[in-house]
């Protein structure tokens, strides 16, 4: 009796499982649909996930990384995007507020960039990447390992990606 008991609760954990992982990439894909109707310069945006091959003696533990494409308005920031609201200030070693900007460490904005729409878009992609670096177990079902995410208005383009 107790061993199917423990084979209906596994059944169940299973099916559980698999429901809140369909729920889920509806969820994904309406935020996406409801990020790029709010902001209509944004074209798209993306980044790597994997499992590392080694993490120096640490366990290997699969993560989605954070962005590293951001296209909007036709110019397409790459190599680490993020949103910057603090700068170091050397004289003082610390961190001060500065007006927000989307930043690269590849890409330089060109002038004439619309800075605070991009801010805005930045801060809506964050939320629903965020969701997906808070539960990776989501995105490597939905999207695999070690491969390259990039999600557009027509859809989400996978794929594989070299790394160490």
């Amino acid at each position: 009796m107790s061993i199917e008991k423990l084979n209906n609760l596994s059944q169940m954990m299973d099916e559980a499982r698999e429901k809140m992982q369909r729920e889920a990439q509806e969820a994904f894909r309406v935020a996406c649909d409801e990020v790029f109707e709010a902001h209509p310069k944004l074209e798209s945006f993306g980044w790597a996930q994997y499992t590392p091959y080694f993490n120096d003696g640490e366990p290997c533990t699969f993560s989605v990384n954070d962005l590293d494409t951001f296209t909007f308005g036709g110019v397409t920031l790459e190599g680490g995007v993020h949103l910057n609201e603090s700068v170091y200030n050397y004289t003082t070693n610390r961190y001060e507020p500065c007006e927000p900007h989307v930043d690269s460490y590849e890409t330089e904005t060109p002038a004439g960039f619309d800075m605070p729409a991009a801010v805005a878009a930045m801060r809506a992609v964050l939320v629903v990447h965020g969701f997906l670096e808070s539960n990776p177990e989501i995105a490597l079902g939905a999207f695999g390992d070690h491969v390259i995410v990039t999600v557009s208005r027509t859809g989400v383009d996978v794929t594989e990606c070299a790394h160490d």
